[in-house]
């Protein structure tokens, strides 16, 4: 759900905070904070996002000087990555591919060619599984998707 825009831009997290994530110059990326609210996530500089306790309700506050592009990116990688988190699966960054029912991922930073490898693999016959955001399940063999 997009909650249009939101007043408190310049204004830091108040409460418990669970995660922080800075870029290399030192700038902030990410934080996620927990209230008796929910969790709240900061994309500084794109967007927030509320999520409920139970994970199922999310409210999304775009920042209004952010570009419009970001959102859908934000939402798909890093948000969706959060949410399976605080819901206990384990998450990768990585792109996935599946080759005779084998699942083999590639794990690395951005920019390193993860889903560069993974279209080389398509192209040769590998299905994809994902990419950006890997969830893996323990069981004998582990499952991904």
């Amino acid at each position: 759900m997009h909650g249009g825009a939101r007043a408190q831009w310049g204004m830091k997290p108040r409460e418990g905070v669970l995660a922080f994530l800075r870029r290399g110059d030192g700038q902030p990326l990410y934080t996620l904070v927990e209230s008796t609210a929910g969790y709240h996530l900061r994309c500084h500089g794109v967007c927030d996002r509320t999520t409920s306790h139970g994970l199922d309700e999310s409210v999304c506050f775009p920042d209004p000087a952010a570009d419009p592009g970001l959102l859908p990116v934000i939402i798909s990688g890093t948000m969706i990555s959060v949410v399976l988190a605080l819901g206990g699966h384990l998450v990768l960054h990585a792109s996935a591919v599946d080759i005779g029912g084998v699942a083999l991922a590639f794990v690395g930073q951005s920019g390193m060619g993860k889903s560069t490898l993974a279209t080389i693999m398509c192209v040769a016959g590998a299905r994809l599984i994902t990419d950006d955001v890997l969830r893996v399940e323990p069981a004998s063999p582990p499952v991904c998707g």
